[in-house]
């Protein structure tokens, strides 16, 4: 429900104070929101106190209330199904009393993390769609398909809406195996001929997950081609097992 809030002693946060990031590789909006350092120990003891995040883009909006400020915990997944993509996607987060209607705290205009090195905009890396008529699902509920410009996760007809990609248990099984399998297919079976859209998955392979040592594949003949399959093969599991853990997949199972 919307308040109107007093704004009295209202306290200023500032962008460098939170780390928000966008998941290239979830439809729709999906974010991780992190503290950079102990911004909201000032409101821990205000009884009642919350956490709100807020994305907005033109006319559109969404809120959600992440819970007491005292139990936020670093890393917590943010979901606006509102929203396709964080294309052009801004962000508020607010500290609230809902008891006494007093905006807290407010951060305006939070861009996520590494948006503004691309002026604002989100690549679409990995976009979603229901499977046709000619693609073969062979019973499973998603599947890749590869295209020019860019590979697309399809999903199955039969089940309503997106809802269960965001399952955490689809997310455990499946969002490893989808980062596997592109990357398998980008930098091995078209080693030699890497489609355009693959520099987009090294640049989030090395820039978000901090996974360097992607190999060259110039001149891949002999010994030369055996070798660079070997460090391909090792980059790509480091990629995924860094990705599991900054997605606390292996929490999921717990």
């Amino acid at each position: 429900m919307p308040y109107r809030f007093n704004f009295t002693g209202r306290r200023t946060l500032r962008q460098s104070d939170f780390r928000l990031e966008v998941s290239e590789l979830l439809t729709p909006l999906n974010t991780t929101l992190s503290l950079t350092g102990d911004v909201l120990d000032g409101f821990a003891g205000v009884p009642g106190a919350r956490l709100v995040v807020e994305a907005y883009r033109h006319n559109e909006a969404q809120r959600r209330d992440l819970g007491p400020v005292a139990r936020f915990k670093n890393g917590s997944p943010v979901v606006f199904d509102r929203f396709s993509d964080g294309a052009h996607v801004l962000f508020r987060i607010k500290v609230v009393d809902p008891a006494t209607r007093r905006l807290l705290a407010l951060a305006p205009r939070i861009r996520p993390f590494g948006a503004k090195d691309r002026g604002g905009r989100r690549e679409k890396m990995l976009p979603v769609q229901f499977a046709g008529e000619n693609d073969r699902m062979g019973g499973q509920i998603w599947s890749i398909r590869f295209e020019l410009e860019h590979p697309t996760l399809l999903l199955d007809r039969s089940r309503a809406g997106f809802d269960y990609v965001n399952d955490p248990k689809f997310r455990l099984l499946a969002l490893p195996r989808i980062l596997r399998d592109i990357l398998l297919y980008a930098f091995v079976l078209q080693a030699g001929r890497r489609p355009k859209w693959a520099s987009s998955w090294q640049r989030f392979v090395e820039d978000r997950l901090g996974v360097d040592g992607c190999p060259d594949d110039e001149n891949l003949s002999g010994s030369v081609l055996e070798d660079y399959m070997d460090d391909a093969a090792k980059w790509i599991e480091e990629a995924v097992a860094v990705f599991s853990e900054q997605n606390k997949l292996g929490a999921i199972a717990r």
